[in-house]
């Protein structure tokens, strides 16, 4: 019987009650049995009313989300904060939460404002602010005590953008930085600083994939330059930023804290030439994942033999930066980028060069998210949520 249903009869008696003691109360007889009902009659219709409030819609049966654990199958989920205020050691073993939330936001910071919004605000951030200037975009996104910087990338038109960015070095007081990147990333400096002034993060993190890696490392640096202290840089598919002497400094300044994961043979890790890479390399393979060496033990800092740090990583030398006659002659297949068809003669890629194939945001999600929570549990959130 639903709840409604008691209100009905009780509301009658409680108002037959009430009548037959007033009349009682004229003929001035004795009303204490009568005001004794409308007062017990009164008390059951508050407790129905109550209980009315209380009730599901429509009076079905439901559980405690905490007790339904016979409703779905446990997953493992990815949409969660909480590894922003953790610690990590970007040298240790490549499992971190926040590699996985860190690639959804590069992922999302693709989407214009009102769906990048909605994404970032489901997965938990309150505040949402866009910067961007000419072809350089990005979101700073907060929470409480925790906010992330995410640049946007340009994976579908990447040798468009890549043609007019300059890469002749840029002097900053310890070494060369690429131009392009580095102006990027100070057309965009003002409106980051006022977004974080405004939220005042402990925890402050930095993420990006492709031209938006390039930008979160700039970024990276040139905030623990200011004395806004990073407390991670994770990229993705990253072209490299810095001459020999400043991606010393940047790995010394950010020892620890910055890690760029790169897919197989994405030609863009390997670009532009004279530059070198900086960061914990996490490199996925065929033969599996690689490891760079720690970088404590170059440069001399602390390195716990228990840390977990030697199995994690192999013997093995980091893919070579194109030379200089190899990249002239990728910008070349960039202008004109051969055809790949299938066997009935269909295109089957069109605007972006079979060099890039790797080189894909979705890629590195996938990549990522089977690192961090397993093929099969990735494969069941997905399902259950839609994606």
């Amino acid at each position: 019987m639903n709840p409604e249903s008691y209100l009905l009869p009780l509301g009658l008696l409680a108002v037959g009650s009430l009548v037959f003691t007033l009349h009682l109360a004229r003929r001035r007889e004795d009303a204490r049995v009568a005001f004794a009902c409308f007062i017990l009659l009164s008390g059951l219709l508050g407790l129905g009313v109550v209980r009315v409030l209380r009730s599901t819609p429509g009076g079905i049966d439901v559980v405690n989300e905490d007790d339904g654990d016979d409703l779905f199958p446990p997953i493992v989920s990815d949409d969660d904060l909480d590894p922003l205020h953790e610690s990590w050691d970007s040298e240790g073993t490549a499992s971190w939460p926040v590699a996985s939330l860190m690639s959804r936001l590069s992922d999302i910071a693709y989407r214009p404002p009102v769906l990048a919004t909605d994404e970032f605000r489901a997965l938990g951030f309150d505040e949402v602010v866009p910067v961007s200037s000419a072809t350089m975009f990005g979101y700073v996104v907060s929470d409480g005590d925790v906010a992330v910087i995410a640049f946007r990338g340009s994976e579908e038109e990447f040798g468009d953008w890549w043609a007019n960015l300059s890469r002749s070095p840029f002097p900053l007081e310890v070494g060369d930085v690429h131009t392009g990147f580095w102006n990027g990333y100070q057309s965009l400096k003002s409106q980051i600083e006022v977004a974080l002034d405004r939220a005042r993060p402990r925890h402050l993190w930095v993420t990006g994939h492709s031209l938006g890696g390039a930008l979160a490392v700039c970024c990276a640096y040139d905030s623990e330059l200011s004395g806004r202290p990073i407390a991670g840089v994770v990229t993705f598919g990253q072209p490299m930023v810095a001459r020999p002497t400043l991606a010393d400094d940047i790995d010394d300044r950010l020892l620890g804290r910055y890690a760029r994961f790169v897919n197989r043979s994405d030609i863009v890790a390997r670009i532009p030439p004279s530059y070198r890479p900086a960061g914990s390399l996490v490199w996925f393979t065929d033969d599996g994942l690689k490891r760079s060496k720690p970088k404590r033990q170059m440069f001399g800092s602390p390195f716990s033999e228990d840390g977990g740090l030697k199995g994690a990583f192999g013997d093995f030398d980091e893919p070579d930066p194109l030379s200089e006659a190899e990249y002239q002659q990728w910008l070349a297949d960039q202008a004109a980028p051969p055809v790949a068809r299938n066997e009935n003669g269909e295109v089957l890629l069109q605007g972006n060069s079979p060099y890039l194939s790797n080189h894909s945001i979705d890629l590195y999600v996938d990549e990522v998210r089977s690192l961090i929570w397993g093929s099969e549990s990735s494969n069941s959130m997905d399902d259950i949520l839609g994606r």
